[in-house]
């Protein structure tokens, strides 16, 4: 598997305090990578450390397969934390300022800031943006020099409804386009729309999990406890073609949508099959989170 990014047993000590505790991320090109955790868990330290702002205490990193890492850093943005802008200025005029550094045209910043919705603001300081529009304007500059991976530190913190599907709905085509992100957040719900893979962080360390694997564990089920799991899970297969079970000594794990549960048990009863128990397991997104965060 490639990576665009990936660390090995990553460390960050002050002290005798782990910021971050031997953290192994894997990041491949195209990802939406959430690094969920809650406030202190060592979310910012790890983005700093990939960033090059601040320097590892022992492991590794590595940027599109082994780049050298200053070089490979000039294709990554970033917006940590609150964007830096001045707030005298316009958008334009704050968009100038930064391109001195990566050397963008004018044009460049006009197609920026039309991309980011910012386009028609004119003449308006920054001052009296909204706090989306705050954002927007912090990913419009971080896109300067247009990177492949983009590293953004709660971008919807703070933000009202409005403001929140502003950045996630600019994410999202963003990456349709082929940018990559990283982007930490402590709030479940936004990240789980749009995140292809999760690194769930708590005191400094870190567990991966896809989308896809996230979406296996917490899907619905129904459990059935019997006297004979075998002739149940016969039974069950030969009178629904298409059910998901599985089965181990004493039940029998139903994952398939149940729209009839008479169905289910008429047919257990009718095979000779004794029900003990029959209980529903309801899809746990938020639980399998907070379970890990503690």
């Amino acid at each position: 598997m490639e990576y665009v990014i990936q660390t090995d047993n990553l460390t960050k000590r002050y002290g005798d305090f782990s910021a971050v505790n031997g953290a192994s991320l894997h990041v491949k090109k195209g990802d939406i990578y959430g690094l969920i955790g809650k406030n202190g868990a060592g979310k910012t330290s790890l983005l700093k450390l990939l960033l090059g702002l601040t320097m590892p205490s022992e492991g590794g990193i590595g940027l599109f397969l082994g780049e050298n890492l200053f070089d490979a850093r000039k294709k990554i943005g970033s917006l940590i934390e609150d964007p830096a802008l001045y707030k005298d200025k316009t958008a334009y005029e704050n968009m100038k300022r930064f391109s001195y550094l990566s050397g963008a045209t004018d044009e460049e910043i006009y197609d920026l800031l039309n991309l980011v919705g910012l386009g028609e603001v004119g003449k308006k300081k920054v001052k009296a943006f909204s706090l989306g529009m705050k954002q927007r304007l912090g990913i419009a500059i971080a896109l300067l020099g247009n990177p492949e991976i983009m590293i953004m530190d709660e971008p919807i913190n703070g933000l009202d409804p409005a403001g929140i599907k502003e950045v996630r709905d600019l994410i999202v085509s963003l990456n349709k386009k082929g940018v990559t992100f990283v982007i930490s957040s402590h709030i479940l719900d936004e990240l789980g729309k749009i995140a292809t893979v999760y690194g769930i962080m708590s005191e400094g360390k870190l567990e991966e999990i896809t989308a896809e694997e996230l979406a296996k564990k917490c899907r619905s089920s129904m459990t059935i406890t019997v006297d004979d799991a075998v002739k149940a899970e016969t039974a069950l297969k030969e009178k629904f073609s298409d059910i998901s079970l599985e089965t181990t000594n004493t039940s029998v794990t139903i994952f398939s949508e149940i729209t009839d549960l008479s169905a289910i048990s008429e047919t257990l009863f009718s095979s000779g099959v004794k029900i003990y128990e029959m209980k529903s397991n309801g899809a746990d997104f938020e639980n399998y989170f907070i379970e890990r965060l503690k």
